[in-house]
């Protein structure tokens, strides 16, 4: 992905959770990643799998061994150790931590999300689940020297806010001024007028 698409898929995104999160008042998402994103034939991107809010059964998780590599295929599912659920690079640190999740889990994940678009890559080097756990508590990301030139400072800023200032908002009053001031140095609007009916960009029946 080019910085142009990354940022209107951002955008997209954010006002797909602001619709979900409308209509149902207190929703976390819990499992926002790439996998649980669509994007149509016209380059839209819909947020989906919101029937994992209220349908996850922690007795039917699959279990991680502590040896897992994230790169397999068990890392695009729900996982279990312990009473840890969700997607390892992904997962927020009260999720890592087995504590009670609140909207801010989503916003963690959208910053993994969107650093991983910016920059092709996730947001830690790392492969083991017992890794990601640590890091997602204990460190905060970073951009490497190249993406510091290609990305813009505030979007930059806007990413990393993400995983450190873990304050209650909802998730599209977080992303959605600050990318969009992050435009103008594109040159040009993001494509996405006529989106503001976030119900066009939550997949149906997701």
């Amino acid at each position: 992905l080019d910085l142009r698409q990354s940022i209107e898929f951002g955008l997209h995104i954010a006002a797909g959770m602001q619709h979900a999160t409308l209509k149902v008042p207190g929703m976390v998402h819990r499992d926002l990643k790439p996998a649980n994103i669509l994007v149509t034939h016209d380059s839209i991107a819909k947020v989906t799998d919101f029937g994992l809010v209220r349908s996850v059964d922690w007795d039917d998780l699959a279990v991680v061994e502590d040896d897992d590599d994230v790169s397999g295929e068990r890392s695009t599912r729900l996982t279990k150790a312990g009473a840890v659920v969700g997607t390892a690079p992904y997962m927020s640190p009260e999720q890592c931590q087995a504590l009670n999740v609140d909207l801010r889990s989503d916003i963690y994940a959208f910053g993994c999300v969107l650093y991983e678009m910016l920059t092709g890559h996730y947001v830690y080097k790392v492969r083991k689940f017992e890794a990601w756990m640590h890091a997602h508590v204990h460190e905060r990301p970073e951009f490497e020297t190249q993406h510091i030139r290609q990305i813009p400072h505030r979007l930059r800023e806007l990413v990393l806010a993400q995983a450190a200032e873990r304050v209650v908002h909802p998730v599209h009053h977080v992303v959605g001024g600050d990318v969009q001031e992050a435009v103008p140095d594109l040159g040009a609007e993001p494509a996405v007028q006529g989106l503001g009916v976030g119900r066009d960009l939550v997949e149906e029946g997701g």
